[in-house]
């Protein structure tokens, strides 16, 4: 489809068992592991070579690709993307790198601090309704929400207002992923090392909406 764009992850074992096309900007994936397992990072160096690889990139779709990272954990800032940025530019000087560095930060990577659900809600629905009016103003394919999981802590799961913003947020997640185009890739703290699935999320949300769609999911562990 010519609309998507393919992601490499930057780790050459996980992206030949990917495939060709990797991640793609019409899947929602999901990055699970336990603490300090290197989910975040993970996630940053998905970012980077999405940026840095679309930046001479010639079709419209794939040039010049912005990303927007939901930081909920107040982790990520300009000088860690700036060093993981850096690392993928081995063939520049360090001036080179530096201008390089600075466009991405000012133009392409956005940082959105998050600590509630309805503020994601909220910030998703932003979007969509900037997409439908053709006024966003950055080719943005790919969201990164770090982490997903810890907004749902302390929420009542049964309880009806969780309940219809985990529709809304599963509908969000449809709309930009196969209307849109946008990737999501969301980081899911699982406390058992052995967890692989969805399984710690559903444990959070739980019942009824306890089937989530995820496209992919990656296990970190280091």
């Amino acid at each position: 489809m010519k609309n998507v764009v393919h992601f490499q992850t930057g780790d050459d074992e996980l992206d030949r068992y990917l495939g060709e096309e990797g991640l793609s900007s019409d899947e929602v994936i999901e990055v699970c592991g336990s603490s300090a397992s290197g989910k975040t990072y993970f996630c940053l160096k998905l970012a980077a070579l999405a940026m840095l690889e679309s930046g001479a990139n010639a079709h419209a779709t794939a040039s010049n690709i912005a990303c927007l990272y939901v930081d909920t954990t107040n982790y990520v800032n300009g000088g860690n993307v700036g060093l993981v940025l850096r690392n993928f530019m081995s063939q520049c000087s360090a001036d080179e790198k530096q201008q390089r560095v600075q466009e991405v930060l000012q133009h392409r990577f956005k940082i959105q601090k998050c600590h509630n659900l309805e503020k994601l809600l909220v910030l998703l629905s932003h979007l969509v309704s900037l997409l439908k009016a053709k006024k966003l103003k950055m080719n943005l394919r790919l969201i990164v929400i770090d982490s997903l999981s810890s907004l749902f802590s302390g929420l009542a799961p049964k309880n009806q207002s969780s309940i219809a913003q985990q529709k809304e947020l599963l509908h969000l997640f449809k709309i930009l992923t196969k209307k849109y185009f946008i990737g999501i890739v969301y980081t899911n703290n699982t406390k058992d090392a052995h967890i692989t699935r969805v399984s710690e999320l559903r444990n959070l949300v739980g019942e009824p909406i306890s089937s989530w769609a995820v496209d992919k999911q990656i296990y970190a562990t280091q």
